[in-house]
């Protein structure tokens, strides 16, 4: 576009100016703007809580939280399960010990079935909670040692195993004392100090009465 006169290029000179500077404040007005929305986004909106820099910080300071309070957990959870790998490890053990003890040749007139007897015996005894009233270990029949009615077809019937235990420990107590000298008066031991005298090496006499005539052992 050519102006014919100097008049007309100096006013168009002009008007671009104008032009120029409108311009420049509307971008300047347009930053003012984006400036307070970021600077909005600092805070918390109440409107939408989920919004803004702040919120989120403080969302991951929350998770930050529950990432250590998780890993705190893990760690305890670690060190108990370490703890029942030892306790399973000893008692696997005295398991071993046990079987030892009840695998050699029984002694001279001890019935048949009395070892095995109280091999199941023993095995229980480091988990003897619920052994009350007659029951076995675990168990809590209402009618000591008979399966509750709520057992299906068990109910009302006697529980083999509770029947087992009760055996046991009267075998135990009847039969199962430390060798005595010469002087000593035999008396009955607990099931629990029958199992010390085996796991420390020593051997236990077992007095089985002599049966009844016409009853068999």
């Amino acid at each position: 576009m050519l102006l014919a006169d100097k008049a007309s290029q100096e006013a168009y000179a002009d008007g671009l100016k104008r032009l120029a500077g409108a311009d420049q404040s509307a971008r300047i007005a347009e930053l003012e703007r984006e400036c307070e929305r970021l600077r909005e986004r600092l805070e918390i909106n109440d409107e939408c809580p989920y919004d803004g820099i702040a919120t989120r910080d403080a969302a991951m300071k929350f998770m930050t939280q529950e990432i250590n309070s998780l890993r705190s957990k893990l760690e305890n959870v670690s060190e108990e399960h370490d703890k029942a790998w030892r306790r399973a490890e000893a008692s696997e053990q005295n398991l071993l010990a046990l079987t030892a003890a009840f695998t050699a040749p029984p002694a001279a007139g001890v019935p048949e079935g009395f070892v095995d007897v109280m091999a199941a015996v023993f095995r229980e005894l480091e988990h003897r909670h619920g052994d009350e009233r007659g029951n076995a270990p675990r168990h809590s029949h209402t009618i000591p040692g008979v399966w509750d009615e709520d057992n299906g077809e068990l109910a009302g019937k006697p529980c083999a195993w509770c029947a087992l235990w009760n055996k046991g420990k009267e075998m135990i107590k009847a039969a199962s004392t430390p060798t005595p000298t010469a002087s000593e008066q035999q008396q009955p031991i607990s099931d629990e100090e029958a199992v010390r005298i085996l796991l420390s090496g020593g051997t236990l006499v077992f007095r089985v009465p002599h049966p009844v005539k016409g009853e068999g052992v």
